[in-house]
């Protein structure tokens, strides 16, 4: 069996049913368009860890005993799954498309998710015997409207809430704004091309695209990204489907302040951990090669579409994957026939993934550019093990 070479996230998630009984997910590191995690639970309070099924997501879990749980989250942060088996399998519920989904709030026998939809926050009421009839529930802070662009988390029980808006940095317990005075003082302080290019500054992704306002406002208070990532479209990504923010007029202005990634993600490895949930690369290497070139034919033509001439660089997301070296030659074989098939049509071509891949797989490929992700502490792609330097 092929062992796990993972780089790990930094927003953990726990939680424990008594001083004994508890799970851990750690989220693994990917581009916004994915969501991978490793789930641990332990019966002897964290003297000895055991790995459970790799989950469907990442995000945060809560378990009411040792069966029943929950884990909200996922790339698009709308995801509610459930296990009966206590992190064994997991079954998706129901949930509108259009809401961001809160880690659930769980009291001796229910259990209440935050929904945030639009401007307000709403909460659903799960029944243990009824999954996917939710309902709406009352909920001590109400349908509190919040401002557009705020990030919202929430922590409590069904009985009392406790709710953080940011970047206004006002803090709510239950229906009472409990704000520290100093946090209050501190943010009252503090706020009185379309060419892509190969870039050695920071930068940032998103699933989906800020607006152009937002995005020029950042530009001028923050001179430390200079570069943003953007999805162009793929299979994989928000379900075949465009990213509804994104345009060519979005990215005419916004390359003007900013470097672009655009990024496309189409089919994943076979070897994927999660093969169940997207479009995957075919095993025999020789139809992998017709794919990835098919695939150049998608990106090429959705750059061009958003009003990215031929030079530009295109990134393709190929997440992270295990397993042995008919996967390498799967991949290797859709990699190079989707390069150069972005070549022929005159764009340059770059891979996102992940280090051990990018050391083993990439290295071997006629790149011209590659991004790849670690949670090292270290804001640089260079000397990050195992990928040599020269890669």
């Amino acid at each position: 069996m092929a062992t796990k070479i993972d780089t790990l996230g930094r927003n953990a998630s726990l939680s424990f049913i008594d001083g004994r009984r508890g799970w851990l997910l750690m989220p693994i590191v990917t581009s916004s368009a994915f969501s991978f995690g490793r789930l641990w639970a332990t019966s002897d309070a964290g003297e000895t860890w055991h790995e459970l099924p790799e989950p469907p997501a990442a995000g945060s879990i809560v378990f009411l005993n040792e069966r029943l749980g929950w884990l909200t989250g996922g790339a698009t942060g709308n995801e509610v799954w459930h296990t009966r088996d206590g992190g064994m399998s997991w079954h998706r519920a129901i949930v509108p498309s259009a809401t961001t989904a809160g880690p659930a709030l769980t009291g001796p026998e229910k259990v209440i998710i935050p929904l945030i939809e639009g401007d307000a926050v709403h909460y659903v009421e799960f029944d243990p015997e009824g999954w996917h009839a939710g309902k709406p529930a009352a909920a001590p802070i109400g349908d509190r409207m919040i401002p557009r662009r705020t990030a919202v988390a929430i922590r409590g029980t069904p009985d009392h809430v406790w709710m953080l808006l940011t970047p206004q940095q006002t803090l709510y317990s239950g229906e009472r704004d409990a704000t520290p005075r100093s946090l209050r003082e501190a943010h009252r302080m503090m706020t009185s091309d379309a060419d892509t290019r190969i870039h050695t500054d920071e930068g940032f992704d998103q699933m989906f695209v800020s607006s152009f306002e937002t995005m020029h406002k950042w530009r001028e208070s923050d001179v430390t990204f200079r570069d943003v990532g953007f999805y162009i479209g793929g299979r994989n990504y928000f379900g075949g489907k465009p990213d509804p923010n994104l345009n060519a007029n979005w990215i005419q202005k916004v390359a003007a302040e900013w470097g672009l990634l655009p990024i496309f993600v189409g089919p994943q490895s076979y070897c994927n951990n999660t093969p169940d949930k997207y479009v995957l690369i075919s095993r025999d290497a020789a139809k992998a090669a017709g794919e990835g070139t098919a695939q150049a034919l998608d990106a090429a033509g959705a750059a061009a579409n958003y009003g990215l001439t031929p030079g530009a660089i295109i990134y393709y997301d190929m997440e992270r994957y295990d397993g042995d070296s008919s996967c390498s030659a799967s991949v290797q074989s859709f990699l190079q026939a989707w390069i150069n098939g972005m070549h022929t049509r005159g764009y340059r071509a770059g891979i996102y993934g992940a280090p051990f891949n990018a050391s083993r797989d990439f290295a071997l490929l006629d790149l011209d550019a590659v991004w790849f992700a670690s949670a090292n502490g270290q804001d640089s792609v260079w000397s990050v093990s195992p990928t040599n330097n020269l890669l």
